[in-house]
């Protein structure tokens, strides 16, 4: 719901822009408005991005109405904000310089005179920082390199997150493993302490079995008592009838 009155707003003020430099400069015609920093210049760009197919409007807008399309299928699909935000940025400056060309006056006083198609740039940076002075760009431009530069900080983000859970999850896998073995081992001691012929266990593998006898020795000697009490029976027998 918030992503439409984005890109609406931000389509909107680029078109703004575009009409009052238009109607209140000629194509040539340079202003200072930020000296040091920025300035007016209107110009017609009829090729694309920095003036790039500049002899092939056609070409231009294919490859402006390409951006659109691609920008708007990952919107449809992408169901995150933060990735929702930078997609609205760059849809909302493709889309309004592509439906922009519509209405954009004719080039007139240069190479590409009387071109049709073309797009209204009028900011330029003023200032000289890696040839930043020679781009003209308009507002589009701008939401677009926004876009661009929340995209390029959300991956990053999602990069560090997920080396970060893949490195928690490895040591907490290690942890289970080990809790795991130790869980194991102590169901063997438990096993063994309460088995009724208690084993001397090493390494899990019983060597000595030690086995109760002590029933089998009671009922040896009861045997060996009862023969005694009758051999001194059968003596005393034998004594009384002498």
């Amino acid at each position: 719901m918030v992503c439409l009155p984005i890109f609406s707003v931000l389509v909107l003020i680029d078109w703004a822009t575009k009409i009052a430099v238009q109607f209140s400069m000629d194509q040539g015609e340079v202003h200072r408005f930020l000296p040091h920093f920025l300035k007016l210049e209107y110009m017609i760009n009829p090729g694309s991005a920095y003036g790039a197919n500049a002899s092939n409007a056609g070409l231009a807008i294919g490859l402006a109405t390409l951006v659109t399309i691609v920008a708007l299928i990952i919107f449809i699909f992408a169901n995150d904000k933060k990735w929702l935000i930078a997609i609205v940025f760059i849809l909302s400056g493709s889309f309004a310089n592509l439906l922009a060309r519509a209405w954009a006056p004719v080039v007139s006083g240069d190479n590409h005179q009387g071109q049709k198609g073309g797009v209204i740039d009028f900011l330029v940076w003023d200032f000289k920082i890696l040839g930043s002075g020679d781009y003209v760009f308009n507002l589009a431009d701008v939401w677009v390199n926004i876009g661009v530069i929340i995209l390029i900080i959300d991956l990053i983000i999602e990069i560090v997150l997920y080396l970060n859970a893949a490195y928690h999850q490895k040591h907490l896998n290690q942890f289970r493993d080990v809790e795991n073995h130790l869980i194991k081992r102590m169901r063997t001691i438990n096993q063994k302490v309460n088995s009724p012929e208690p084993s001397l266990v090493i390494d899990e593998k019983p060597v000595v079995t030690i086995k109760n006898q002590s029933g089998n020795t009671n009922k040896k000697e009861q045997r060996a008592m009862e023969k005694s009490q009758k051999m001194r029976e059968k003596q005393n027998g034998k004594n009384n009838s002498n």
